[in-house]
């Protein structure tokens, strides 16, 4: 079974990452994480994921194809699974509800200006999580668009670079046109190359955000030596 665009655009209602029991009343644990494609093939699929900050690294492994027209092996995908072992977070075998790219792909974060950048300019964003695994840096939020936004990047300020917290700038533009609507969308992306430098503390995340009415960009602050997220009003 190849799977494809089973998730898509999400509605804004979609729930956010993490492991829940099924309202079906059959037991099961139904879980939706971003993961790394580890493999993709005729047997099936394999993915490697963390819960959290630096929770170990688990595998995950599905006898269900990706449609390999649609997904690339090493890529982060956002996948609705049922661990068949009923073990959220543990390695093992899993059965796929659903599966949709992320924004990003779990691409290297840029370094640029804000010159480079139109001062920063995004579309306002309502940011539900944003939070760290491993090397990674995910976002999930709620944003409009009519389908397939079309700019969304993370950017790091070199500016700042040397400073105890480097700060990045999630620079997102949706689609314009009269279908307009607002969306989940699911983002990830490869921040090792700031994270892992020596003497930084932490890094912070600036967004446009909606639910402020200030012009000023909203932030979050991951804190390096504890693994958390720290919001700053």
């Amino acid at each position: 079974m190849k799977l494809k665009y089973l998730l898509g655009l999400l509605p804004a209602l979609f729930l956010l990452a993490s492991c829940n029991s099924s309202n079906s009343g059959d037991g099961d644990i139904i879980c939706l994480d971003i993961a790394t494609l580890e493999g993709n093939g005729d047997a099936g699929s394999i993915f490697s994921l963390q819960q959290s900050a630096d929770s170990p690294l688990i595998t995950l492994l599905s006898k269900q194809q990706l449609d390999p027209k649609s997904y690339t092996v090493g890529t982060r995908v956002i996948i609705q699974y049922i661990p068949q072992n009923n073990q959220p977070y543990t390695s093992g075998n899993i059965n796929i509800l659903a599966a949709s790219n992320t924004l990003g792909e779990g691409k290297p974060a840029t370094e640029g200006t804000a010159v480079d950048n139109g001062n920063w300019s995004s579309a306002k964003i309502d940011a539900r999580t944003i939070w760290r695994t491993g090397k990674y840096l995910n976002l999930q939020f709620q944003a409009e668009s009519a389908g397939d936004p079309r700019e969304y990047k993370l950017v790091f300020d070199t500016a700042t670079l040397d400073s105890d917290y480097p700060t990045a700038h999630f620079l997102f533009h949706g689609s314009v046109g009269s279908l307009a609507q607002t969306y989940v969308f699911y983002a990830s992306y490869d921040i090792s190359a700031i994270w892992n430098r020596s003497g930084i503390k932490g890094i912070k995340v600036f967004y446009k955000d909606r639910n402020s009415v200030s012009d000023t960009d909203s932030q979050v602050t991951i804190v390096k030596e504890k693994s958390e997220l720290t919001p700053t009003e």
